[in-house]
């Protein structure tokens, strides 16, 4: 297990230092899950679906020192950093297993060059996701520059297979009432989902009594092959959230941000 020391002095454990970089960007400078209202309170209650090695949840006890964080990373290697990183938090538990709509025991694609793009999806899912990121890499003058020549389709094609080279594992997952109900969660301030393309299972998961405990969503919506994101949206403007969606610029993805307007 490595570690690496942020630019803000925090140490953590890792897998992939580009990886850890880009997290870093995103949750720490970037902020993508403090933005359009989403705010954290003292004592905030909060659930980091997709967790990976913690990053946001490091985040939070960063910013709210007093927050209880429930994290959940299916992939075993990933957890064994979470675990790492979250342990000396007393108000931080992390839990082996992904989130869905039901308990399960379900295989679980873990990819070692790229844990945040690891899912529950199968050899079709990474057909495509090959496809998506060689028209994205074609389309940028920049990242298509070393693939340029005669061999450079070949080099490309190397590239996408080690990048999204992927190891099945067994994982369990498991509602979010069924953990409501076993730790009597009667309050979440901040729902946080990255799921990889299980945004909707995750939401249906929730029974209709657990949804008045959620005060703020924030998901990372996935387009891969299904464009999840209106069921994303009607599912949660039903549910009395007002919405704010912005696409990722040079990504398959949308962030989703999600309030109660009278935050209890």
């Amino acid at each position: 297990m490595k570690s690496h020391v942020l630019p803000n002095g925090l140490e953590v454990k890792h897998t992939n230092l580009l990886e850890t970089v880009h997290l870093y960007q995103d949750i720490f400078v970037m902020q993508v899950y403090l933005q359009h209202g989403i705010t954290l309170r003292d004592n905030a209650v909060v659930i980091d679906g997709g967790a990976n090695i913690g990053m946001f949840s490091l985040f939070v006890l960063v910013n709210c020192p007093t927050a209880y964080i429930h994290a959940f990373e299916p992939a075993p290697k990933t957890f064994q950093v979470l675990q790492a990183n979250l342990s000396v938090h007393p108000k931080a538990v992390a839990n082996n297993c992904g989130l869905g709509s039901h308990a399960a025991e379900e295989w679980f694609m873990y990819m070692p060059a790229a844990t945040t793009a690891s899912g529950y999806f199968g050899g079709a899912m990474i057909s495509e996701m090959k496809q998506q990121m060689r028209s994205a890499i074609l389309a940028d003058p920049d990242k298509s520059r070393p693939y340029k020549g005669p061999l450079g389709e070949e080099l490309l094609v190397r590239h996408l297979n080690e990048s999204l080279r992927g190891q099945l594992v067994r994982s369990m997952t498991r509602s979010l009432s069924d953990y409501f109900d076993e730790k009597q969660i009667s309050r979440v301030d901040i729902l946080k989902l990255d799921v990889e393309c299980r945004e909707c299972a995750v939401l249906a998961g929730i029974r209709d009594e657990h949804w008045p405990f959620i005060q703020q969503i924030v998901i990372e919506v996935h387009s891969r092959v299904n464009d999840a994101l209106p069921e994303v949206l009607e599912i949660l403007g039903k549910r009395g959230f007002t919405v704010v969606s912005v696409p990722e610029k040079g990504r398959l993805t949308t962030m989703v941000y999600a309030r109660r307007l009278a935050l209890q």
